[in-house]
C-alpha cells in the first residue's frame, strides 16, 4: 500500500512539474518614500511595454506564460506620482512642431526578461531578472538620456506551486528595478543638467 502511494505521488509530482505555467503578474508595488524632482513629467507607454508578456516553451519542459505589462504600467505611474512635481499619461511623443507641455517625457521599455528555475540552479531559488531602458525626451521631443538599468529578485520554490514563486520573484525585481529608479534619475547625465537650469531658473525669479 505504502509503495503504490509513494508512486502515485512521484507521478503527480511528474505532472504538475510538467503542466504549463501562466501567470499575471500582480500590480503592487509600492510607492517609493522619495523627495520629488521640480520637474513636470509625462509618462509614455506604448503597447509593446503595456501589454508585454514573456512566453517560453523548451521541449520536455513546462512551458511558461507571464503577464508583465499591466503590472509595469502601475509600476510606473506610482514611480511618477512619487518623483515628480506633476506627471501624467501622454498618448505620443512630443515633437519639435507639436512640443509638450512638461520638462520631460518617459518611455519605459521593457528589454529583457529572464528567469532561473530551481533545477537550472541547484537551489530551491526562482530567480528574476528584468531589463529595462528609460528613454528621456525633453518637451520639443529630443532623446535627453537612455538609462539602462535591470532589477533582481527571488524566491524560494512552493511545492506544487511554480508560479507563485515566479510570481514573488518578479515582483522583488520590479521593486528592485523601482528603488534603482527614484535613488539614480536625478545624476543621470542628461537629467543632471536639467535639474541645475531649473535650480538656476528658480533663484533668478526669486532675484
Amino acid at each position: 500500500m505504502c509503495t503504490g502511494r509513494i508512486v502515485a505521488a512521484t507521478l503527480f509530482l511528474l505532472l504538475a512539474a510538467g503542466c504549463s505555467q501562466s501567470l499575471t503578474i500582480p500590480d503592487r508595488i509600492p510607492e517609493p518614500l522619495v523627495q520629488a524632482l521640480p520637474l513636470r513629467a509625462g509618462l509614455y507607454f506604448t503597447p509593446a511595454f503595456s501589454s508585454y508578456h514573456y512566453t517560453e516553451h523548451e521541449k520536455g519542459q513546462a512551458a511558461w506564460d507571464v503577464e508583465l505589462g499591466a503590472a509595469n504600467v502601475g509600476l510606473f505611474n506610482r514611480l511618477g506620482t512619487r518623483m515628480f512635481r506633476d506627471t501624467a499619461q501622454v498618448a505620443r511623443l512630443p515633437t519639435a512642431g507639436n512640443p509638450a507641455a512638461v520638462d520631460i517625457i518617459i518611455e519605459p521599455v521593457i528589454d529583457a526578461f529572464e528567469f532561473s528555475l530551481p533545477k537550472n540552479s541547484a537551489s530551491d531559488q526562482y530567480a528574476v531578472w528584468i531589463r529595462y531602458t528609460l528613454r528621456v525626451y525633453g518637451p520639443d521631443g529630443e532623446l535627453v538620456t537612455a538609462w539602462s538599468l535591470s532589477g533582481y529578485g527571488e524566491a524560494g520554490e512552493r511545492t506544487l506551486k511554480p508560479a507563485r514563486s515566479m510570481e514573488q520573484a518578479t515582483v522583488l525585481a520590479m521593486r528592485d528595478a523601482a528603488a534603482a529608479i527614484s535613488l539614480e534619475f536625478a545624476v543621470q547625465p542628461g537629467i543632471d543638467k536639467l535639474l541645475q537650469e531649473q535650480s538656476d531658473a528658480s533663484t533668478d525669479a526669486s532675484n
